[in-house]
């Protein structure tokens, strides 16, 4: 959002079948559309691929503050929403898509008390 206030940017699409080639290769990387009016000047969806952002914690980190990190998260959703438009596409039940690197014990304890993860 800052670049394209400061400069004039252009969108490349992905093709929605290239996209889904993509993402069965690297699953961390998923087919997305971003909304006409997302972005400052943008008067039309695109097409793109996108990637899960990640709360990272250090592996040393207990795992009552990793679950709670996680549980502060999806208990303040309407919070995190409002600052950027983006979150709104996080659910429960995408945050554990692809997720390329192990789970913490703690995110994991609170995934699987959802029914999210086995």
């Amino acid at each position: 959002m800052d670049l394209c206030s400061q400069r004039d940017i252009r969108f490349l699409d992905i093709e929605p079948e290239v996209a889904e080639k993509i993402n069965k290769e690297f699953p961390a990387y998923f087919p997305r559309t971003i909304p006409a009016g997302t972005y400052n000047k943008q008067d039309k969806p695109h097409h793109t691929l996108s990637w899960m952002g990640i709360f990272v914690v250090h592996a040393d980190s207990s795992e009552a503050f990793a679950y709670d990190v996680v549980k502060a998260v999806f208990e303040n959703k309407d919070e995190l929403d409002k600052v950027h438009a983006q979150f709104k596409n996080i659910t429960l039940e995408n945050a554990v898509l692809g997720m390329p690197i192990p789970w913490h014990p703690g995110a994991e304890k609170f995934f699987r008390e959802k029914g999210l993860i086995q």
